[in-house]
């Protein structure tokens, strides 16, 4: 127990750390005033474990415990510091699958049930390129997924990744967003291992503040 709190703390500070690097950076590169300061999107996509399992915990030799990541649902926004750089600030719906097997020498039980996880982080957006149609980003950060894992708790977690946005039409203020990003997981128990899982999204990203100036034009 004292080794598994102590591994716990340790990822609770390299998550600090890491999100103080993001704010730090976003004060090194903001510069230029973006034409639109805040953005607001709202995605859905499938999460996909880079392995066999997502989550896997086997206690002793007779249980067998494991998660598979399925669709996702999420909301985030975007502070644009510059024209190449801002911070988002992004939520998710993660839905999982639940897989059991107990097996001993009188008792044998399988099962499986569905359950939900809730995901947050702060990450860094920088853009590389910019068309008057496009844009193409690097999005990296770090935050936490927490859910009805048994013996888990709250999960630390990274996302690294890129994405592409597509205006709608010349001028608009809304866009269609791809994006895939991996999401290490970190936590300790039993032989379990570090997953990784990639998550595919689309949805839409909508630039709150351009359209309120447009509306003042008018």
């Amino acid at each position: 127990m004292r080794v598994h709190d102590t591994k716990r703390n340790g990822n609770h500070r390299l998550a600090r750390a890491l999100l103080a690097g993001i704010l730090a950076l976003s004060l090194h590169l903001a510069g230029a005033r973006p034409e639109s300061p805040v953005s607001f999107g709202i995605y859905t996509g499938q999460s996909l474990s880079m392995g066999d399992e997502f989550i896997e915990m086997i206690a002793g030799g007779h249980t067998f415990n494991s998660y598979t990541p399925n669709f996702v649902l999420g909301v985030y926004f975007q502070f644009n510091l510059s024209p190449h750089f801002g911070l988002q600030l992004n939520m998710n719906h993660q839905n999982c699958t639940n897989r059991w097997e107990f097996h001993y020498w009188d008792r044998h039980d399988r099962g499986r049930k569905s359950l939900g996880a809730f995901s947050i982080s702060l990450n860094g957006v920088v853009t590389a390129i910019r068309t008057p149609m496009s844009r193409f980003y690097i999005l990296g950060g770090a935050g936490f997924l927490a859910g009805s894992f048994e013996n888990l708790g709250t999960l630390f977690q990274l996302t690294l990744g890129p994405g592409v946005n597509l205006r709608l039409k010349p001028g608009s203020p809304a866009s269609f967003v791809l994006a895939a990003t991996l999401n290490p997981l970190f936590y300790s128990y039993g032989k379990s291992r570090t997953p990784v899982y990639l998550k595919v999204q689309a949805g839409i990203e909508m630039e709150l503040r351009e359209r309120k100036q447009k509306k003042e034009e008018e």
